[in-house]
């Protein structure tokens, strides 16, 4: 097949928009699957946060809300669906969170598409680009690595909402009313992208009431919020007293950050240039809608660099929101840039590069894709014995703390999420099923301490009584003299971990 063939193939689809997209949407899916089940062993999937959102969704399928391990911080609609989907289907929400994401992640070429063409003009070429982009973003392949599934849920609503602000809906009733209820799954689905939202609102304030730069995009925000902030009070109020367990963090992940941090900072060049010299009326159409949302939409990340700096565990998780809207510049030059050729060289040559730059593309995207998938994977030959001895050997009912190697292997989100038993971690991140009034500083120094602590201290039996902890995990490479008056209580060993029984403790 000849160039000739395939640009004749691609004006034919460029003129049946719905067929392009269903096209790249489906090439979505291969993407990710091709990367997706190859990293599953012994079928079971690989990633971090996966296994807690697994964990939450069956205790809330079994127990209701109130028995989720992360319902007093973390927001429930992605846990809600999974379980109501386990609900209905019977398979196991370890099993089922991920394909859900992929689903969740790939409906974000939806709007996308709408908002690459409306911003570049109503130009179709543009659309599908920007869909094809975000069809092999490499950011949501790594959020799919960690497990942000609930981001990338509230990610798509976001989306959604800058789509209805781009179109002609943007300042009616029904648009209003979307964008509220919209708002308020924002705010029930991730903190972060809730905090994301908000800084665009105001920014947006300042852009058009203090600085005076009218874009028309206020109104029909404030507005919206009169929905949003209501239905989102019903969750947050009686929870702010939890808020700080969540936010708190360590230095730990400070070789993770700094990638993203830079490459945030490097991907604002092409923006500020585009917007800031002639480069503009060279690149962007003239009848290119809603310039002001797209350099504001850029700028928040950075903002929220600047709000989150003291806290570097969540600096890495904001690098995605400066995604999209660099997907929207991208696809802009990069159409524009080919066509300028075209009057220099010949049409054929441009084609030529033109396809070698975009496969060049992909194939990155997939090879950065597929060593992330192997390179997270921790499900360790002696953690598969470990849960395999917990599933036949201990009752549902039994409660783990387990010791961490490093922060991110988390054991006990393993334990919850393979087996339904709970498990408390000794990280900063703990969460517990406590409820309001609840000592949240007794359980988070259960969490830091459980392992170092005495066995026999009247602190740790308060603790363990506190939780009804009935086994404690700890690393068999390590010396954990404090356990030597409960030795015989080992009911589990390997090269790995120790298991110690203190159920006589939380009696």
């Amino acid at each position: 097949m000849t160039l000739g063939h395939v640009g004749g193939i691609v004006h034919y689809l460029e003129n049946r928009p719905t067929v392009m997209l269903l096209l790249i949407i489906l090439f979505g899916f291969v993407f990710r699957i091709s990367l997706l089940f190859p990293s599953w062993r012994d079928g079971i999937p690989s990633g971090y946060d996966t296994y807690i959102h697994a964990a939450s969704a069956y205790f809330i399928a079994t127990g209701g809300l109130q028995a989720s391990p992360t319902s007093p911080i973390y927001t429930p609609v992605f846990s809600i669906l999974v379980a109501i989907i386990y609900q209905l289907t019977g398979i196991q929400p370890i099993y089922l969170v991920v394909p859900i994401a992929v689903v969740i992640d790939v409906l974000c070429i939806i709007p996308m598409f709408h908002i690459t063409r409306r911003i570049s003009g109503n130009n179709n070429t543009m659309g599908f680009l920007g869909a094809f982009f975000t069809a092999i973003n490499p950011i949501s392949i790594t959020l799919l690595v960690l497990g942000s599934f609930p981001s990338m849920f509230a990610i798509l609503g976001l989306l959604t909402i800058i789509s209805i602000l781009v179109s002609d809906m943007g300042e009616r009733p029904a648009g209003i009313v979307l964008m509220g209820l919209l708002g308020a799954f924002i705010f029930l689905t991730n903190i972060l992208t809730a905090a994301f939202y908000i800084l665009l609102i105001t920014m947006v304030f300042f852009h058009e009431v203090v600085f005076r730069k009218i874009s028309g995009l206020i109104k029909p925000l404030i507005f919206s919020l009169i929905i949003t902030i209501p239905i989102a009070g019903i969750y947050y109020v009686p929870r702010i007293s939890y808020f700080y367990v969540g936010l708190l963090g360590g230095m730990e992940y400070i070789l993770w950050v700094l990638p993203p941090l830079i490459i945030t900072m490097i991907a604002l060049i092409p923006l500020l240039i585009l917007f800031k010299s002639g480069l503009k009326e060279k690149y962007i159409p003239r009848k290119a809608q809603h310039l002001r949302l797209l350099e504001i939409w850029y700028l928040t990340t950075p903002m929220m660099a600047l709000i989150f700096i003291w806290q570097v565990a969540v600096l890495s998780r904001l690098w995605y929101f400066v995604t999209f809207p660099a997907i929207v510049v991208l696809a802009i030059v990069f159409v524009t840039k080919f066509r300028l050729m075209r009057k220099i060289r010949k049409p054929v040559t441009v084609k030529a590069a033109a396809g070698a730059l975009l496969i060049t593309c992909v194939v990155g995207s997939y090879i950065g894709g597929y060593y992330c998938f192997n390179e997270f994977y921790s499900l360790t030959p002696d953690r598969v014995q470990l849960i395999n001895w917990i599933e036949t050997s201990t009752p549902m009912t039994a409660t783990f703390c387990a010791e961490e190697e490093f922060l991110p292997t988390h054991l006990g989100w393993y334990i919850m999420g393979l087996t339904g038993r709970m498990s408390y971690e000794s990280i900063l991140y703990f969460a517990g099923p406590f409820e309001v009034g609840t000592d949240v500083a007794l359980h988070l120094e259960l969490a830091k301490n459980i392992t170092t602590l005495e066995a026999t201290s009247q602190y740790w039996l308060q603790a363990v009584k506190d939780l009804h902890v009935t086994f404690v995990i700890l690393l068999s490479s390590k010396n954990h003299t404090n356990y030597a008056s409960i030795h015989d209580e080992i009911v589990f060993t390997n090269t790995e971990y120790t298991v110690y029984n203190v159920s006589q403790y939380s009696s």
